[in-house]
């Protein structure tokens, strides 16, 4: 015999067959209690079948008993094994018969679960499958009116498509029976493991009772095969197992209302009762909040308080009908995954965020890429509509003010298991699978931490970006509103001119109204109205008091900008300084290393274990060096991720809380920059109304001066001592294209002789009046381009 040979035997078994199938003994799939599962293949098309042969002590033919014949023939559902034929097995004088059904490769759950890479549950997705496809099954059983009363991973079969997806059907029917909702049964069936509490102490205690169960006690075994399937193991363990089985029966009728799984991990010890998920399970805190009530709710001893079938149905309808939005919580360093209804917005996804993380949504702020969340898709749009890149990585949720230091939450590192040093090759073999269980757990860590890393250093540069464009969105205003500023104030100059030169005609004006035919003038000119309506303009210093405090408060902005902007640069800096150490060294490449080595060593065990009868001393020479290899990989993967990625985790976390922190304290820095500008342009706003109201005052003044130039042309014409001057400065009247006296526009006197002829006015003074027509199309423009100024910049306030 050949080395290879001794080391690689060939197990032979013997060829069956029925009419249309073939398989061979050797290739068994699966044993239970009543029959073997073999892998066959149709004699003519070469198709893959599982081939289910009865044990000889159990009958099987074709009579009314045939419980699983009969509900097999009438089942026809996507997630409930399909039964393709029933043959006679050829060469025997019994009338044996054997079911032909659809072939699963993907195995049962039970085998998954059992494979280190999901010792400690599906992966979240795959567990959504095993969820909603085992639900269904359940659903469409409902309807036939069938329990199917032996519901466990075992009897949960992966089917996967020509496309790679899973399909999960239950199979295994043979404790199955036709019940509706008002019959009960008395006989027993099913797996202890997953028995309802009453069911147990019948079935398993052999306790007298004349109790009758109903279909509910499969909602139990549906809530321990979830719980199973979500965490690898077992809801309720007794220390000792089936030695220890009335502790066991103990755990599961007196637990609470809630609690999902009890543990005694000593004998006569306490139980650990739990209601939550371990940190172990694959599942995101999203999912695990939506699970944990479904499976309190189904592994309820009282009745009353167990959920029904139509309740389970529309829960797991629910579910997987929601969309999942990923979120990066920085105070936590946690992956979030929050599941919401297809038609929530960002609303209602901010209220789904504070449920699982205390932030209230005021004090929510969500980044996408240096924005925020908001600014980047619309508030109102359904989280379905968001882009599939966004909903699955790159928002980051922090908190607008950290209430105290948060604590980084580390995942407990479970010891590899020890080898004895006279260990038997069955223990060896175990042990190696537990070592690759645990090291696939050290895997899915070291890349969880790794990817933490590199999110902490991402979600700091997000929001120092998001605080710098919001730092300079502050100066772009600023800079628009000293403009304002600027040109309010300039033309506040030219009003205040015009009111001077008003202030001037009226002065002419009222003197030569009031002044007596004898030459004599008056003095009550300073108590005429309208000069003191103009003195008030005038001598008013609220404006000049405005400008000043807007002044003063742009140039605190300014100073309080460039400290703030050192500071940033100043974080920017210190930032630059950490990096995503793990990524960079590759920690999960170099796990995932001497993960295939300790896989490698696993598989040689389990085959060892095989022919451990057949092995030389050779072959256990090298088993004693591949046992200390384990121990060497095993030692490897701990060594980094517990002195190398958690370490720099740890210290990622750290330096990122605190330049989070400072950032966080820059945007209220920022928001009070927004507040003094928006101080400075109500201060714009309070100059627009003022110069508003003093342009429409000077106008009314305008409208009253107009109705005295006749009078005072006429004084002047009677008073020959009055000068060219005065008759200018009363001739001035913007607003109009031309100057009005007494009536007649300035365009009319084109005949000087007429003009001189009327009022006695020399040529020279005709002259005048046409320069004076062009000072007040001058001033007209002015008090114009201070109207459309004044339009501008209401507008641009109000907006």
């Amino acid at each position: 015999m050949t080395a290879s040979a001794a080391n690689n035997p060939i197990i032979k078994g013997s060829l069956v067959s029925t009419s249309n199938y073939t398989w061979n003994t050797a290739d068994s799939l699966g044993r239970g209690a009543s029959a073997i599962v073999y892998l066959g293949r149709h004699n003519t098309t070469g198709k893959l079948v599982a081939v289910k042969v009865f044990h000889e002590y159990v009958h099987m033919g074709y009579n009314e008993d045939d419980r699983e014949l009969m509900l097999l023939q009438k089942l026809n559902h996507p997630n409930v094994i399909k039964l393709l034929d029933i043959e006679k097995l050829r060469n025997l004088s019994t009338e044996k018969c054997v079911l032909v059904l659809e072939y699963c490769e993907g195995s049962s759950v039970h085998h998954m679960l059992d494979m280190p890479s999901h010792f400690y549950g599906l992966q979240e997705s795959e567990f959504l499958r095993v969820l909603t496809h085992v639900s269904a099954g359940i659903q469409y059983l409902r309807k036939e009116n069938v329990i199917h009363r032996d519901i466990k991973p075992g009897n949960i079969m992966r089917y996967i498509t020509e496309d790679g997806f899973s399909i999960y059907k239950l199979t295994d029917f043979g404790a199955a029976r036709n019940l509706d909702d008002s019959e009960s049964f008395q006989s027993l069936y099913g797996t202890e493991e997953y028995l309802h509490p009453a069911i147990y102490e019948k079935a398993v205690l052999k306790l007298p009772t004349a109790q009758s169960f109903d279909a509910k006690v499969d909602l139990w075994s549906l809530g321990v095969t979830f719980y199973h399937t979500a965490t690898g193991q077992l809801p309720f363990q007794a220390y000792g197992g089936r030695n220890n089985r009335l502790t066991m029966f103990d755990i599961i009728s007196q637990k609470e209302s809630g609690v999902i799984s009890g543990v005694q991990k000593s004998q006569g010890g306490a139980i650990e009762w739990k209601s939550d998920l371990p940190e172990t399970s694959p599942l995101s805190s999203g999912l695990k909040s939506i699970i944990i009530p479904l499976l309190a709710g189904l592994m309820e001893p009282n009745e009353g308080k167990m959920l029904t079938y139509e309740a389970m149905f529309r829960i797991v309808l629910n579910i997987d009908k929601k969309t999942t939005v990923t979120v990066f919580h920085y105070n936590r360093c946690e992956e979030l995954v929050i599941y919401v209804e297809p038609s929530t917005g960002l609303a209602g996804l901010r209220d789904e965020i504070a449920s699982l993380t205390d932030i209230p949504s005021a004090e929510q702020i969500l980044l996408v890429g240096g924005n925020l969340l908001e600014r980047v898709i619309d508030p109102l749009a359904p989280v379905s509509s968001y882009p599939e890149n966004l909903r699955t990585a790159g928002v980051y949720l922090f908190q607008r003010e950290m209430p105290e230091v948060p604590r980084l939450t580390k995942p407990t590192i479970h010891p590899f298991p020890s080898f004895l040093p006279l260990g038997s090759i069955d223990e060896d073999a175990r042990l190696a699978h537990n070592c690759a269980a645990n090291g696939e757990l050290m895997k899915r860590y070291t890349e969880r931490v790794s990817n933490n890393q590199h999110l902490l250093m991402d979600g700091l540069m997000c929001l120092r970006v998001f605080v710098e464009s919001r730092l300079a969105e502050t100066q772009t205003c600023q800079d628009f509103m000293v403009q304002l500023m600027n040109e309010c104030e300039y033309h506040y100059d030219t009003l205040f001119q015009l009111v001077q030169s008003m202030r001037n005609s009226l002065f002419q004006m009222t003197n030569l109204h009031l002044q007596g035919r004898d030459g004599t003038r008056s003095d009550t000119y300073a108590a005429h109205p309208d000069v003191q309506l103009l003195d008030s303009v005038l001598n008013d210093t609220a404006i000049q008091e405005v400008f000043k405090k807007a002044r003063d408060r742009i140039q605190e902005i300014q100073q309080y900008r460039d400290m703030l902007k050192k500071k940033i640069d100043d974080i920017k800096s210190h930032a630059s300084q950490f990096s995503a150490v793990c990524q960079k060294e590759k920690c999960s490449k170099k796990v995932k290393h001497h993960l295939s080595q300790i896989s490698t060593i696993q598989s040689r065990f389990r085959r060892d274990r095989s022919v451990k009868h057949q092995m030389t001393d050779h072959d256990q020479k090298i088993h004693g060096f591949e046992r200390k290899k384990l121990n060497e990989q095993c030692d490897k993967i701990k060594y980094i991720l517990t002195h190398h990625c958690l370490p720099h985790l740890d210290n990622a976390f750290k330096n990122g809380l605190q330049l989070c922190e400072s950032l966080t304290k820059c945007l209220v820095r920022v928001q009070k920059i927004e507040k003094n500008v928006n101080s400075v342009l109500n201060c714009q706003k309070l100059l627009t109304d003022k110069l508003r109201k003093q342009k429409s005052m000077c106008t009314s003044e305008l409208k009253s001066l107009e109705s005295g130039y006749a009078s005072c042309l006429m004084t002047a014409a009677a008073s020959p001592e009055h000068t060219y001057q005065q008759l200018v400065m009363s001739s001035v009247q913007p607003g109009q294209s031309d100057i009005n006296i007494g009536g007649l526009k300035a365009n009319q006197l084109a005949s000087a002789a007429a003009f001189n002829g009327q009022f006695g006015l020399s040529s020279n003074v005709t002259d005048g009046f046409q320069s004076v027509s062009g000072n007040a199309r001058d001033l007209e423009v002015k008090l114009r381009s201070i109207q459309d100024v004044l339009a501008k910049n209401s507008q641009l306030l109000s907006g």
